[in-house]
């Protein structure tokens, strides 16, 4: 039994073989008990099942999904490839199969987690993955999100060179209710930037970046943060009640925290500018 844990959530792999994690993904494995984790997943060498007289409800160059009474079975495989992987649900239990000829593959923890739709297992537990940089900074956590290319890690990385803050991922995180306070949190994927750390904290703000000649925050509305934040979470769009939930919980989460609007240049004083920002709403909330 193979076990990591995100976000306090505990996901086991149960396997006849060795499964390997690198040196990100050993940072989020932990020694527990079977009956003490959330997710099961049995893994499997050997034939798939058969999808005969289930019906197709998504396909793409790399998934196939197909349902029937009480099972649901979801084909992978690498474009270039026969189907891979075979996931079967069926009664709350799920197995993962693989043909033996690509075991090898079943042998790396990166790989299974790619198979079993982590988003929506998250989900079910309130969880969201979000695409954002994520600092901490005086025990809170900073997210800076926006599309690819907007400058997440370069203002994750003017905080850390300027105001001494930690960069917990430079690309994803988790978001979880803790309490009465919404509690951001690492996780082994970094993209590009190979940067991520086993870490949580509260959150202060989740800042959408952009950028633009000054150095402007303002805060949002929580429509305007829903649609925006819906964008940059990890979500299967086909699946309605997932897109559902997600947009319901996002609604809840934002109400909690401010999103902030930051038009920003990439320079120290946009870090100054958003930290003047947070000390004068710090001095309002003292005066009430």
């Amino acid at each position: 039994m193979k076990i990591i844990e995100l976000a306090g959530i505990k996901i086991g792999f149960r396997a006849e073989f060795g499964i390997s994690c690198d040196e990100k993904m050993n940072m989020f494995s932990v020694e527990s008990k079977e009956e003490e984790c959330d997710f099961v997943f049995d893994v499997k060498c050997g034939d798939f099942p058969q999808a005969t007289d289930k019906k197709l409800v998504y396909q793409d160059p790399k998934v196939c999904v197909y349902e029937g009474k009480n099972v649901r079975l979801s084909y992978y495989r690498h474009p270039a490839r026969e189907w891979e992987f075979c996931v079967m649900e069926k009664e709350r239990r799920v197995w993962i199969y693989v043909l033996p000829r690509y075991k090898k593959y079943a042998e790396n923890m990166w790989n299974l987690i790619s198979k079993i739709e982590l988003s929506s297992r998250l989900l079910e537990k309130q969880t969201l993955i979000l695409h954002a940089s994520f600092i901490i900074y005086e025990e809170r956590a900073i997210l800076f999100t926006g599309p690819s290319g907007i400058g997440k890690s370069t203002q994750a990385e003017l905080w850390e060179k300027n105001m001494n803050s930690e960069i917990i991922n430079g690309d994803r995180v988790l978001m979880r209710k803790k309490g009465e306070y919404l509690y951001a949190f690492g996780l082994p994927f970094s993209g590009s930037s190979g940067i991520c750390a086993n870490k949580e904290a509260p959150i202060r703000a989740i800042v959408i970046l952009g950028q633009g000649d000054t150095n402007c925050v303002c805060r949002i509305a929580v429509a305007e943060a829903v649609k925006f934040l819906y964008s940059q979470v990890a979500v299967i769009r086909w699946k309605e009640r997932d897109v559902m939930k997600t947009l319901g919980l996002l609604e809840e989460l934002v109400i909690r925290v401010p999103v902030l609007k930051f038009t920003c240049r990439p320079e120290k004083e946009a870090v100054y500018a958003l930290n003047d920002y947070f000390e004068k709403e710090e001095e309002r909330r003292c005066e009430y």
